[in-house]
Order: structure tokens, then C-alpha cells, then sequence
């Protein structure tokens, strides 16, 4: 009764065997994504930061080539770490892009700091139409203006506040000078 039902293992060459654990290892890797692995990997900022360029001795063209394969890689990375997303991080990526256009440009429109946090549901004017551009259509009937198209209008607009600001800083500059 010596023998057993179960094989035995033979054992391969040491070498052999952590090859083998190896490509186990970057078959599971690949199969990964990125963000469960973050902790080991650079962070997005690190990733994007320009490196240096060492230009001693190196021509203008040289230079250039360099500043494009880096360009090239940058752009190759994001494009794996795009392809490694879930459906779930690439609707947060695009949200946080989405709302990150939106502050700009509510800040090109003078919005300052204490304002940009708000949204139609909160805020402490109980307004649920806050972030929409406001059109006093009487006022447009007065001047003639209300056949003009919306586009045409937040132009308009965006030049007035931008007339204003302009005047609002001679004005201080006046003070100022008053006050010296």
C-alpha cells in the first residue's frame, strides 16, 4: 500500500521555473488596469511633467527630435493608460474635463472665487435657473434687439463685462492716485 493515487511533481530547473513565474507574472500584469496599481505607479502629474533637456553641445534639430520623441511618448502613454481604463473611470476622467472647461470659462466671464461653487439646485439665491444666461426680453424688444440670434447676444454681453471691467480698474487706479 505504498503507492499513491497522486502523481508526483517533477521538478524543472530552478532557471526554468522563475522565467516561467515571470511571464505569469507580466500576463496577470497586463491584464490589470492601471488604477488598481496605482500606488506603485507615477502619478499622472509626474507622468506629464516636461524632463529636461540637455542641449549642451546639441543642435537645434537635435533638440527639437528630442522634444518630439518625448512629445510622442507622452501622447503613446496616455493613450495606453486610456486604453486600461473602465467605462466608469472614463465617465469620471470626461466629467472632471467637462467641469474643469466650465470653470474656465465661467472665470474668463468674471465669476470670482466665492461664486464658482454654485449650481442650479444650490445656491443662496433659491434660483434653479442660475447658471443659465438671463435675457430680458423686454428690454431687447426696447432697444429692437430681440430678433437677434443667442449667440450674438453672449458676445454682446461678454464685450460689456469686459468694458466694465476695464473701467471699474481705471477707476481704482484713480483712487489711488487721489489717495497718494
Amino acid at each position: 500500500m505504498g503507492h499513491s493515487k497522486h502523481k508526483k511533481h517533477h521538478h524543472r530547473h530552478r532557471s526554468k521555473d522563475k522565467s516561467d513565474a515571470d511571464d505569469d507574472r507580466k500576463q496577470h500584469r497586463s491584464r490589470r488596469s492601471p488604477s488598481s496599481d496605482r500606488s506603485s505607479s507615477t502619478s499622472d502629474e509626474e507622468e506629464y511633467r516636461e524632463k529636461p533637456i540637455s542641449t549642451k553641445g546639441k543642435t537645434m534639430e537635435q533638440i527639437e527630435e528630442e522634444r518630439q520623441i518625448m512629445k510622442n511618448e507622452r501622447r503613446r502613454r496616455r493613450e495606453v493608460r486610456k486604453g486600461y481604463e473602465t467605462p466608469h473611470e472614463k465617465r469620471q476622467r470626461r466629467l472632471a474635463k467637462k467641469l474643469e472647461k466650465e470653470r474656465r470659462q465661467k472665470a474668463a466671464l468674471g465669476w470670482d472665487s466665492e461664486h464658482l461653487g454654485m449650481t442650479n439646485a444650490n445656491n443662496p439665491f433659491g434660483d434653479e435657473r442660475l447658471l443659465e444666461t438671463f435675457v430680458w426680453g423686454k428690454k431687447l424688444q426696447k432697444k429692437g434687439l430681440s430678433d437677434v440670434p443667442p449667440e450674438h447676444l453672449k458676445v454682446m454681453t461678454a464685450q460689456r463685462v469686459e468694458e466694465n471691467k476695464v473701467e471699474l480698474e481705471k477707476l481704482k487706479k484713480q483712487r489711488l492716485e487721489r489717495e497718494r
